[in-house]
This record gives structure tokens, C-alpha cells and sequence, in this order.
């Protein structure tokens, strides 16, 4: 007898529908696995785009004017508009004492030898108060000038107060140049038992060598320009000289406009309308 042929099983249609679902859930795991995931953990599986460059330009760094503030407190000759300087008139100043002093529990001490240690606060007046022989109200002014400065630690602000012991002439123009000049000043690290002091201080004036302006003045504003007040307090006077009598005062950044020039003196016209008109100190006018 001969062998019986091999059977042929041929697939069947539930076998084939079986086939097709094994195909689709290997489809599903390996999506999973390739992109689903990946995205889940924030994972980058290929090259990121490149950060776009900004093409606006980066701001300068603009340098303080710190250096440039150190600089001129150190020196003793205020620069001009067109590089030139007032010279300081001679002046002496005394060693200064304290009048007063206030305690944390708010007692004031008139005395000295009761107001406790004070440290070295001429280091840090004495150079600001020298500036106020460059004030154009010290052109061949003569006498004493007594100022009282009032050093409030707790806030790191100075008063300045006229002294009874002044005697000079335009002592309320040189105080507002002695508070102009005080602006500014740090009590930081100065050593003192006590938050306020009162301190005096005597400013002699020889009325020699009144200031000179160094440069071409002519330089700095033509007629008819218009310029603004750089000083605290500018004085208008009805001359061109410190002596000439005040006819008002002007702060700084009051817009005037110049009409003549005499010397060091530019006569101006101000106020509503430019209406009014005198003469100020050239130092006193910047562009």
C-alpha cells in the first residue's frame, strides 16, 4: 500500500482576523515606544530647531557720573561751558567746633564735652565748604562768614544755617551756595554717640583776588540763545558785578535767554514771556 499524500490545513478566516489583530497591537506598542513616550518624558530624540539670534541691538553701557562728581569735589576750580574754570577767592576756614548735640532719648547738650565723640566730619565738610569761594557772591567779599551745619545721622542729611557771628556782605547768597555745595555729602562712616550734631564753622574772606573766569566767555552763549539755569539758585542782578544791586533769583533748569555779555556777566532776559531782564553770573548758565 502506498503512503497517504500530507494534508494541507488552509488558514481560516478567524485565523486570519487573528493575524491582523497581533499586527495592529505590535503597531500600537511600537508607536508608543518611538513617539508617545519620548514626548511623555520630554525626551528629544532628533536635532532641535536653532534659536532664532535677535537682531536688535544690545543698549550701551552708559558710564556713571559718579568719577566724573569725585573729580570735581576734589579740586578747586568749578569748569566752564567752554572748558575754562572759576578761580576760588582766598578764603580761610577755623577749626570747627560743636555748638550742640541731641541724644537718642531726645535731650539736647548744649556743650561740647557732654556731646560725647564725634569723628572727623572736617574731612568731609571742609572740601564742599571751600567751594563756596568760587560762589560768584564772593568776588572781593570780605568778613566772616559763620555757618552752622546740622549732621542728622539717622537720616545722612546736612542742614546749613547762617551763624550769628556772620559779618560780610550778600550772606544770604553765599549760604545758598554753601547749601548747593553740601548737597550730597555722606556721614556714612563717620563714628558719633549721638544721632544729631550741631556743628560751627567760621569762613574768613580777605576780599583779595576776586574771582577771574579763565577762557573765551564768548564762547559759551551768543545773543539771543536760549540756555538754562545750572546753579541751585542763580541771583539776577540789575549789573554786571557781584555788587550791583538783586533783582530776583532763578533755580536750576529755568530757561532764560541771552541778550548781551559783559566780562563774566551775560545779561538775560526771563520770565513769562522772557519779559523781565537782567544780568546773572556766567557760571551760573549751562547748555
Amino acid at each position: 500500500m502506498g503512503e497517504a499524500p500530507p494534508r494541507v490545513q488552509l488558514p481560516t478566516a478567524r485565523d486570519e482576523q487573528r493575524s491582523w489583530i497581533g499586527v495592529a497591537v505590535v503597531a500600537v506598542i511600537g508607536f508608543a515606544v518611538g513617539i508617545a513616550w519620548p514626548r511623555l518624558l520630554d525626551v528629544r530624540v532628533g536635532p532641535a530647531a536653532p534659536t532664532p539670534v535677535s537682531k536688535e541691538p544690545t543698549a550701551p553701557i552708559v558710564p556713571s557720573a559718579a568719577t566724573a562728581s569725585a573729580a570735581a569735589s576734589a579740586g578747586m576750580a568749578a569748569p566752564s561751558a567752554s572748558g575754562g574754570s572759576v578761580v576760588a577767592v582766598p578764603v580761610s576756614i577755623a577749626k570747627p567746633y560743636t555748638l550742640s548735640c541731641r541724644t537718642p532719648d531726645g535731650e539736647t547738650h548744649r556743650k561740647a564735652s557732654e556731646c560725647g565723640a564725634l569723628g572727623d566730619v572736617n574731612a568731609a565738610f571742609e572740601p564742599r565748604l571751600r567751594k563756596v569761594a568760587m560762589c560768584p557772591a564772593a568776588r572781593g567779599a570780605s568778613g566772616k562768614l559763620s555757618l552752622v551745619l546740622g549732621a542728622e545721622f539717622g537720616t545722612n542729611k546736612v542742614s546749613v544755617e547762617l551763624g550769628k557771628a556772620t559779618a560780610i556782605a550778600k550772606a544770604d547768597d553765599l549760604l545758598a551756595c554753601a547749601k548747593e555745595a553740601m548737597t550730597g555729602v555722606s556721614l556714612t562712616g563717620i563714628e558719633h554717640d549721638n544721632p544729631r550734631y550741631s556743628i560751627l564753622y567760621h569762613l574768613t574772606f580777605s576780599g583779595e583776588g576776586a574771582a577771574s573766569v579763565e577762557g573765551d566767555a564768548g564762547t559759551v552763549a551768543k545773543a539771543s540763545d536760549v540756555a538754562r539755569i545750572t546753579f541751585g539758585k542763580a541771583i539776577i542782578r540789575d549789573g554786571p558785578k557781584a555788587s550791583s544791586n538783586r533783582l530776583d533769583s532763578l533755580t536750576r533748569g529755568t530757561e532764560v535767554k541771552v541778550v548781551d555779555q559783559q566780562g563774566g556777566w551775560y545779561k538775560v532776559r526771563f520770565g513769562d514771556g522772557f519779559s523781565s531782564e537782567g544780568w546773572v553770573y556766567r557760571q551760573a548758565i549751562g547748555k
